[in-house]
């Protein structure tokens, strides 16, 4: 996807962090007040940055990330499924941001960084491909093992984790 300016629909890290931290605070179970002290901070920070009123220090996203127990990109970038994300004034599909973050790709129109060309992300994506073929089959061995064992809850584990990296792979060679 090549990037475009800014839409309607796009959303910025800030405001992808005030749904997503007050969604995974939740999930966890913790009171405002109980997420704030566990990060040094106060509730009414938590409660400002969940409105979208703040911003979150990279000290502060950092540990709201461990204390939440989730990947940091899960509290800036949105789902694959989401509205796009704007990041330094283009919108980018949010599957592309993620896999940038990661350090498994580009964004899309920026094929240099650091002076090194998109030659050099291609070798982390094959790099990236040989690794999720390495899980589909420790998967895959998963999946036969439950099926003699007729354990459904494995079986449908790993059908959803062969799912998963079948999709992840078909972003990355896409």
């Amino acid at each position: 996807m090549v990037p475009a300016t800014v839409t309607d629909n796009s959303r910025t890290p800030a405001e992808v962090l005030s749904s997503q931290l007050r969604r995974r605070r939740e999930e966890s179970r913790l009171s405002q007040a109980a997420l704030a002290q566990a990060i040094g901070s106060t509730q009414a920070s938590v409660a400002r940055l969940e409105a979208g009123q703040s911003s979150a220090s990279l000290d502060a996203a950092l540990a709201l990330a461990v204390v939440l127990s989730v990947w940091p990109g899960d509290l800036f970038l949105p789902r694959d499924t989401e509205p796009p994300v704007e990041l330094a004034g283009l919108t980018f599909d949010p599957w592309d941001a993620r896999l940038w973050l990661q350090g498994r790709q580009m964004l899309p129109g920026h094929g240099v960084i650091h002076g090194e060309p998109d030659s050099l992300w291609g070798e982390v994506k094959v790099q990236y491909v040989r690794e999720q073929a390495r899980g589909l089959a420790d998967h895959a061995r998963a999946l036969v093992s439950a099926t003699l064992r007729e354990d459904r809850g494995a079986l449908a584990d790993a059908v959803d984790a062969l799912n998963q990296i079948v999709k992840e792979l078909e972003a990355t060679v896409a």
